[in-house]
């Protein structure tokens, strides 16, 4: 059976799970840029030479700068530099001879490199070869959405020109999807032996037994992080799926399966998928058509994710039908490994969610409601009670507030009938904030929130941890 992947160092292990690095700097064309739009060469070369083992270019057009300006950016690298970043720079558009020179000057530390966005399809397949085979030392390399869309078999040339020491390799956004079934498993014959982590990201829109036949290729058992998103896995036949999932690397800790159309499945089937992956950490569900599954039926598909699972992704589209109090239920039903759940464009005013609490196992982590994947527009909030629960809400007191008196009881007196028995239920002795106190204190349980939320930190329940405001 293959190992699990090891990572040389820190560093790399740090660059493989997406973790920013020590020092990392800001963005480089910050302060940079002058009023006729052009970036100063040498306070960029000052800023370069004041970073230290990160470095992000994207978006610097390097095509503007001379040749000699050029080599002196390169040469102004730090020794020690292990992460570059040169998306969306023109570095395609460069000098063939210049571009594959400046390439040989990378630092030989360099474990990760990103050369997304830069238009690489219009390089012939022996210079795309040159600048693979400049690069032999490296451990990640992203090429997406650079619109390649080689012939065979000169694509299996170009993949033998990798750098035989990836370990990831991003080629998302270019096309795989016009090979025949032989051909893609020369294809994948040819990535590099110790290959952990591929981005196929839109790339295989297959047919099923192709692929099925294809996940059975060697260089897959090897794999730990892989990202299938927009491939319509949903389309296959059940059978056929399960499979599929069946063949995965048990090695696999990170999958990404958004917009795969996997509603197609009814609840059960896709609960036997979703056991078929004991070791993932990380799972991307997001627009899967999910929403016609009922609440009892989410609660089943949460109580089947692996019991490793970290982190989870849903979308808007999925949850939106369900009221907090089945949210809730769903989400308390997750497993206790589970440290973070994203809801991809979830708006805030979600049904009435804003006028609730919401209350679900997550161990001292809070709900990420991410509209662009890195905003977390949740909250001010409680965490880390001992059972793990936790406790989130939205502006409550404003919320509350701006409606009418009547309307405003009427809202508590719901909370009170549809949370406090569980609250009380899950917390034991620590009710004395959300009290299971009978409908007539609804009144008193508002202005005991009210009091709550004045104060930076908890008055009524003390052993808790600090409340943040976002």
């Amino acid at each position: 059976m293959p190992q699990p992947l090891i990572a040389v160092n820190v560093e790399l292990k740090q660059i493989l799970d997406n973790v920013p690095l020590p020092s990392t700097p800001p963005n480089f064309l910050m302060g940079l840029v002058n009023e006729q739009g052009y970036v100063p060469i040498d306070l960029l070369i000052e800023r370069i030479k004041g970073s230290k083992v990160n470095l992000d270019l994207s978006q610097l057009p390097l095509n503007k700068f001379s040749e000699k300006d050029l080599v002196a950016i390169f040469n102004a690298f730090p020794s020690n530099l292990l992460e570059l970043n040169l998306s969306d720079t023109h570095f395609g558009e460069l000098p063939p001879a210049l571009a594959v020179e400046l390439l040989k000057k990378l630092p030989k530390t360099l474990i990760s490199l990103k050369l997304n966005a830069n238009n690489l399809n219009k390089l012939s397949h022996d210079l795309l070869r040159k600048y693979l085979s400049a690069l032999p030392s490296l451990k990640r390399l992203e090429l997406k959405d650079n619109d390649l869309d080689l012939n065979y078999p000169v694509i299996v040339y170009v993949f033998n020109s990798l750098p035989r020491s990836l370990v990831g390799f991003n080629y998302a956004g270019n096309n795989l999807n016009k090979f025949q079934f032989m051909q893609l498993v020369s294809i994948f014959d040819a990535f590099p032996p110790e290959l952990a982590e591929l981005d196929l990201h839109g790339c295989l829109k297959l047919p099923p037994r192709d692929l099925l036949n294809l996940f059975r290729v060697n260089v897959f058992y090897k794999i730990v992080k892989l990202d299938l998103a927009d491939n319509e896995l949903g389309e296959l036949k059940y059978d056929e799926a399960k499979a599929l999932f069946t063949d995965f690397s048990k090695l696999l800790t990170t999958l990404g399966l958004k917009n795969n159309s996997l509603g197609n499945f009814n609840a059960l089937q896709l609960k036997i998928l979703l056991r078929s992956l004991p070791s993932l950490l990380n799972l991307d569900l997001s627009e899967n058509h999910l929403s016609k599954f009922t609440c009892a039926e989410f609660v089943e598909l949460f109580r089947a994710l692996p019991k490793s699972l970290e982190t989870l992704r849903l979308s808007r589209k999925d949850i939106e039908y369900f009221s907090p109090a089945e949210l809730f239920t769903i989400l308390s039903a997750a497993p206790k490994s589970l440290k973070r759940i994203y809801l991809d464009d979830v708006q805030i005013n979600i049904k009435d969610m804003k006028k609730h609490l919401l209350q679900y196992k997550i161990d001292q982590e809070m709900l990420r409601l991410d509209r662009n994947k890195s905003t977390v527009l949740n909250i001010m909030g409680i965490t880390s009670y001992p059972m793990g629960e936790t406790i989130a809400f939205k502006k409550l007191k404003r919320i509350i507030e701006e409606e009418p008196s009547e309307f405003r009881k009427d809202e508590m007196r719901r909370w009170h009938k549809e949370y406090s028995p569980i609250f009380a239920k899950s917390v034991g002795n620590k009710t004395s904030f959300f009290s299971t106190a009978p409908e007539k204190r609804s009144e008193k349980l508002l202005n005991e929130i009210y009091e709550y939320l004045e104060y930076p930190e908890p008055k009524v329940l003390p052993n808790l941890p600090v409340m943040t405001r976002k």
